[in-house]
């Protein structure tokens, strides 16, 4: 019996938004007897429109999503497939991502993760790309990456659309960015590289240059500023996007926006490569004078939710030798952004806002831990659920009653030498409150709980 085949001649897109289309075709597929017929990679001309299609294995290293298809149990193929369009798999690709981030699944080593560590450009392989970075980092020693969203096509693009959103500054000038980034590091930086379709930029990049230099005092560089015009010119515009991409995901320091898949997914990738939450990555489209920091590793178009720390993978308490984690997996309703997941350790939660604060959770231990354990909640002061076992919900849903405390107590199979901790970050309160098993984990003051964890300990008369 002949295998079933789908895939799409090519995603009408940049090179962002085709490896979306390109990653919910694996999506797709996973755990399927289905195959794949990798499409066309498209080169976008906006200047002199000259489209042109290349074979994935000209831009993209072919052994190492090979590999990757091998350890996923996924056949590539070629001839006949069932083609689902090239937009409809982008469309759903970037709802993918969004739903994953809020569940909690979108982790450096999920299914997503590995597809994109897969996805090497052949461009790194280059004399160019090796010699740019070294001109880039070590001779010029940049301060840190922008991506100027100033080109024609976009400015086009955005007027046609309208405004993205309530909370999203409406197509800035070069000069408005320039004034956020100054005003958020009237010191820090100093010598930025841009990445941008240089050939389709609305003003030239000299004249933009001069002007930052002049008001704001900041040294921009382009690709171009480094490669000889005619090296450039052996490049076709896809590759020489992945180029400012490949640059841009090296930086510490990215500067950007959410209504850009090329932004987030430099803040994406970066969180994959790293295999930590990423640091030092700004938005100039929020509202304000100042840029503002990403909290949510590049996976949300939406400034607000971009922006909010509260689901973020920071603990409040960290690993010492004294304490060991209990595995599973802590769910907790967050008001006003829906259910979260934490797969692994148990924590959730960091927001210091009155509007993102956990309203309920749910504990599911990994069936190789051997300790049972029971919770309770609090959302109205002295008035406390009854305990429940694992796997059952603690709160409420959708009834706008944030959490004030919570507790956690072990039924069986904790070491005698061992107690079970409960960490709480309440609304208002600089403290981090620890308790111990059973005990309330409660505020000074019954304000809202914004985050938690739950750990064990070895007693401390026991080292």
């Amino acid at each position: 019996m002949q295998l079933r085949s789908i895939g799409f001649p090519y995603c009408d897109g940049g090179i962002t938004n085709q490896k979306i289309a390109i990653l919910n075709l694996f999506l797709a597929v996973k755990r399927q007897n289905i195959q794949i017929v990798l499409p066309k990679i498209l080169n976008i001309d906006h200047v002199n429109a000259n489209n042109f299609t290349r074979d994935f294995g000209d831009v993209f290293d072919i052994q190492a999503l090979q590999n990757f298809c091998e350890m996923q149990k996924i056949k590539l193929a070629s001839g006949e497939y069932e083609d689902v369009t090239g937009f409809l798999a982008f469309t759903f690709g970037s709802i993918n991502i969004e739903n994953f981030a809020l569940a909690g699944r979108l982790t450096h080593y999920s299914f997503t993760a590995e597809f994109l560590r897969s996805l090497r450009p052949n461009i790194l392989k280059t004399n160019t790309f090796l010699l740019l970075k070294d001109k880039v980092y070590k001779q010029t020693k940049v301060d840190g990456v922008i991506q100027l969203r100033i080109e024609k096509d976009w400015i086009k693009y955005s007027r046609d659309i309208g405004n993205f959103g309530e909370t999203d500054e409406y197509l800035p000038t070069f000069q408005r960015i320039m004034e956020k980034i100054r005003n958020s590091f009237p010191k820090n930086l100093s010598k930025l590289y841009v990445v941008c379709d240089e050939k389709a930029l609305s003003v030239h990049k000299n004249e933009i240059r001069e002007q930052v230099l002049e008001e704001f005092g900041f040294q921009l560089f382009w690709k171009s500023d480094f490669i000889p015009p005619v090296e450039l010119e052996n490049f076709s515009n896809i590759e020489l996007s992945l180029i400012d991409f490949e640059i841009a995901k090296l930086s510490s320091v990215f500067i950007g926006l959410t209504t850009s898949t090329f932004s987030n997914f430099i803040t994406l990738e970066r969180y994959f490569a790293k295999r930590s939450s990423v640091d030092n990555h700004y938005i100039y489209n929020a509202p304000g004078d100042f840029l503002s920091r990403r909290f949510d590793n590049g996976t949300f178009t939406k400034v607000d939710l971009a922006t909010t720390r509260s689901q973020g993978d920071e603990f409040l308490f960290k690993t010492d030798l004294s304490h060991s984690e209990i595995l599973g997996s802590l769910t907790t309703h967050i008001g006003y952004f829906g259910d979260f997941s934490s797969y692994g350790l148990l924590y959730s939660g960091y927001s210091l806002d009155r509007k993102h604060l956990i309203q309920g959770f749910m504990i599911e231990l990994y069936p190789n831990q051997k300790i049972q354990l029971e919770y309770c909640s609090s959302s109205e002061v002295g008035v406390w659920t009854d305990w429940v076992q694992e796997g059952t919900f603690s709160g409420s849903r959708g009834m706008a009653k944030d959490l004030i405390g919570y507790a956690v107590r072990v039924v069986k199979g904790l070491p005698d030498d061992c107690e079970i901790l409960a960490f709480g970050k309440f609304l208002d309160d600089d403290n981090i409150i620890e308790v111990t098993n059973g005990l309330p984990c409660v505020g000074s003051n019954n304000t809202p709980l914004a985050a938690m964890q739950i750990k064990v300990r070895r007693k401390k008369s026991s080292y």
